[in-house]
This record gives structure tokens, sequence and C-alpha cells, in this order.
């Protein structure tokens, strides 16, 4: 991978639908925040998990990773914001940003991304189902300018954010992912489905 890069495991938000904070949940004995660090370790020098103020304590009494939050002014605006924080908090080239509640997005699926890195692009994004998965990819440094501006437009979607820079999207056929991979558990009924297959 050209240049530093680094993990960024967004667990910032409230788990509303989920009832509980998702972050937490287990699959095989390990909870999700734990699968997105599996999948991102091979392929970065840090982890950082963006979480929620409530939940900070916890995360750093069950681990080692850095935990940070949103920073002023622009907390608990959704995935932009965190993604802001980490760029804000640790200089690297590229972030790998993964949803905590994607325990099936491996290391392999990540893998699969890393190799589309070059230069000239400033994002690589995933498809799937012809719709892109923008909280499983990679953005360089470059996309804080944009990122700022759009934060500080008060417009939080993450879609109008990425069409600032220069991203490589991916078709599934182009990724080679399994579209498991990028399956969210959102809330308890998709929790219970997850745990009757494991």
């Amino acid at each position: 991978m050209a240049g530093k890069c680094i993990g960024v495991i967004l667990s910032g938000g409230g788990s509303t639908r989920f009832g509980e904070p998702k972050a937490f949940a287990e699959m095989n004995g390990k909870p999700f925040y734990q699968h997105a660090a599996d999948a991102l370790s091979p392929y970065t020098e840090e982890i950082l998990i963006v979480s929620h103020p409530d939940l900070k304590d916890r995360f750093e009494n069950e681990t080692a990773y850095a935990v940070i939050q949103d920073q002023e002014p622009f907390i608990g605006k959704g995935p932009l914001a965190g993604i802001y924080a980490a760029m804000q908090q640790r200089d690297a080239q590229w972030y790998f940003v993964l949803a905590c509640d994607m325990p099936f997005f491996d290391a392999e699926a990540a893998g699969k991304l890393c190799r589309h890195l070059s230069n000239g692009i400033q994002g690589v994004i995933p498809c799937s189902e012809n719709r892109l998965q923008p909280l499983c990819a990679l953005y360089h440094r470059d996309t804080l300018l944009h990122l700022k501006n759009q934060l500080a437009s008060g417009n939080y979607r993450m879609m109008e954010w990425i069409e600032r820079f220069h991203a490589k999207n991916l078709s599934e056929e182009e990724s080679g992912m399994k579209k498991q991979a990028f399956e969210n558990i959102n809330d308890q009924r998709a929790f219970e489905h997850l745990k009757k297959n494991e």
C-alpha cells in the first residue's frame, strides 16, 4: 500500500434501531468492533475507534485501540463527522473506513479493496447490488478539505461528499467481493437471524 494507512471503525451512532450498542454485539464469540479491527489490521498501521461519548469508557476498558470522538462543531453529525475526526486527529495518506455493524467484512474483502489503490484517485468505494458502499471504503487525505466544506455547509450526506472528489467506484465484478461482506446488522431481527446461522 502506498503511504501510511489508518483504520477507522465508525462506532459513534446511537444504535437506536438495534436497542443496544451494536459495536459490542457478538458474532462467533467476538464483538462486532473486533471483527472490524481484524479486517483492517493487516492493511493499516493503526486502528482508531470513533466512539459515541457514552461508550468511550467501555471501549477503553475492553481494548487497547485508540478511541476518539467527534469534534466540535460537528459532533453527532453522522459518519462524515467521524471520518473528519479521524483525519483531524491522525495524519496519514489513506483512511480505511469501516462501519462497526458489518461483521462479515473480513480481511479478504479489505485486501480486495486495497489492490485498487493508485495514484490520481482520492477514494476506493465498492458497489453491491448497484449501490455504493461508502462505509467500507478507502479515502485519501486530499478529501479532507472537501469533507470540511461539506460539513460546514450543513449537508451531512456521504454521497454528496463523494461527488466532490475523484473516487474509483468498483463494480461487483471489479471488486470480486461477496455480497455478504456488505450486510449491515441494523436491528434485533437481523441480529437474531445472524445468531441462528452462526
